[in-house]
């Protein structure tokens, strides 16, 4: 696979339909908070500030841009459909309103607690609609607030630049970024990496032996000399039927890194399966720990090395705990470690 997850070609197994109603189940603080993380990943020469509620100023969001000629302020005014996903052009309804927050943007200075130290003048208005515009509405929008300075977006634009440049959001997007933060981990940690390229580009698949029994140390020794072997990418389906496995080798034979490996190909399979599951549920994840870190450290601190903080931490549940390097710490530590995960 690649180095990162590819949130971008799952997105898109997603049906147009299913992104639609995903956005507009999404209350406006969200929207805004996503629109944010949307607009910075389309230009490095971008700051966003969210400027919903008090003293707003017409805008709901303000974006800086700078270039040779210097600085310019954007602001956006976000729309959000009915519960029919509609946005009428009934008087005095949706229409009237944007043009209050246009002109109230473009006329009156707008004060920002972080991308501005001083007073800014908006030079220009995104209007984004988060739903289905009906025909009287786009014609009203068209007549009534057709000045130079004002762009609309329709929710198919939406879709399209979410879908190429912040496809996570049709997923939960935090759990996302925390996934993509370990997957990175993982791929660049210089401690699994044998050359300058990432895990899954350097990778190379060992053969390994199954034992039949495991009773001991002794007998899984015995049985990996006797019996036949088998494909490294078999291991995942051991271990979805194992309680417990331990893989021996000669220092320096990669048994770390085929720790890293079969994390990150858990890691990245099951959240596979949650992007293409229309079910929901909680995503399935691995745990990589040295065992000095397990012997160190009590539970609660334990989990909160390898798990994302509340409300996110409920969306997961630890699938398997691969702890690597057991034979470098004293015997008297290795306890059973029996907590439920």
């Amino acid at each position: 696979m690649n180095s990162t997850i590819d949130f971008k070609q799952w997105a898109k197994t997603i049906s147009y339909e299913e992104r639609k109603q995903h956005l507009l189940a999404l209350s406006e603080t969200e929207i805004h908070r996503h629109l944010k993380t949307l607009f910075e990943r389309m230009s490095d020469k971008t700051q966003v500030e969210i400027t919903h509620g008090s003293g707003e100023n017409g805008s709901d969001l303000v974006i800086k841009r700078w270039d040779a000629f210097g600085e310019d302020f954007t602001g956006v005014v976000v729309e959000k459909g009915n519960a029919q996903g509609k946005i009428t052009g009934d008087t005095a309804g949706v229409v009237d309103e944007i043009k209050s927050h246009i002109t109230q943007a473009l006329t009156q200075p707008c004060y920002l607690r972080e991308i501005s130290s001083v007073p800014v003048s908006i030079s220009s208005i995104w209007v984004i609609f988060v739903g289905r515009l009906t025909e009287k509405a786009t014609k009203r929008i068209e007549r009534e607030s057709g000045a130079a300075l004002i762009r609309t977006y329709p929710v198919g634009w939406l879709i399209e630049k979410f879908t190429d440049v912040y496809p996570e959001i049709f997923y939960d997007a935090l759990v996302a970024d925390f996934i993509q933060r370990k997957a990175e981990d993982l791929e660049t940690r210089r401690e699994f990496q044998r050359r300058s390229t990432s895990l899954s580009a350097s990778f190379v698949d060992p053969w390994v032996s199954k034992p039949a029994s495991a009773e001991d140390l002794m007998s899984v020794a015995i049985e990996i000399l006797r019996s036949r072997r088998l494909p490294f990418n078999k291991l995942e389906n051991i271990l979805s039927t194992s309680s417990r496995i331990i893989i021996t080798g000669d220092p320096g034979t990669g048994k770390s890194t085929a720790l890293a490996k079969i994390a990150l190909d858990i890691m990245q399979g099951n959240f596979t399966k949650k992007g293409r599951s229309k079910k929901g549920g909680e995503i399935e994840l691995p745990i990589l720990s040295k065992a000095s870190e397990i012997a160190r450290l009590d539970y609660d601190s334990f989990l909160a090395q390898h798990l994302p903080p509340e409300p996110t931490r409920s969306k997961v549940r630890v699938k398997v705990l691969l702890i690597d390097a057991l034979d470098e710490i004293k015997p008297d530590l290795r306890i059973n470690w029996t907590a439920p995960l």
